[in-house]
């Protein structure tokens, strides 16, 4: 038929997370609906699109910084799988793995290091479309919170 099919212009082993690239936002309230902090992520290409990297901030009410984060989204050679390393203010660390990838909802593992060197080892759902995703991590060992979320993240960008 003439047409040629277009290639990313990106490492293709990172296709199924290509959607995060570009500005996100979540409100986190407390329990009694207040707000606690809103967080902005910037996802971009870098390492001549070899890689993911995400920029986190997290803003309390009253403008302060609540948190920061730097994540690394990678192939990883060895196993054959997509990786993440997130590097957390406050010495928390977390690695994370993709184990399913589907058009709307993914899988990962998630190994958390908490400030105090305790490790928990959670299962990381998330569900996406072009304009929002969402994440909850649901603990399967070790120390830490019973469950994270979830959290409902908005394209700003």
């Amino acid at each position: 038929d003439g047409e040629s099919e277009v290639k990313p212009d990106y490492n293709p082993r990172l296709e199924p997370i290509a959607w995060m690239v570009g500005e996100w936002e979540s409100k986190h309230m407390s329990a009694t609906g207040e707000l606690r902090k809103t967080r902005r992520l910037s996802v971009n290409w870098a390492a001549n699109k070899q890689v993911l990297v995400e920029n986190l901030t997290g803003t309390k009410p009253d403008g302060t910084t609540a948190e920061a984060a730097i994540v690394t989204y990678y192939w990883n050679p060895q196993t054959k799988k997509i990786n993440a390393r997130a590097l957390f203010s406050g010495s928390f660390i977390e690695e994370v793995t993709l184990l399913e990838a589907g058009d709307t909802e993914q899988v990962w593992e998630s190994k958390m290091v908490f400030a105090d060197g305790n490790q928990g080892l959670y299962k990381l759902k998330v569900t996406y479309n072009e304009d929002s995703y969402t994440m909850g991590w649901s603990k399967i060992s070790g120390s830490g919170p019973q469950d994270f979320g979830p959290f409902e993240h908005t394209r700003i960008k």
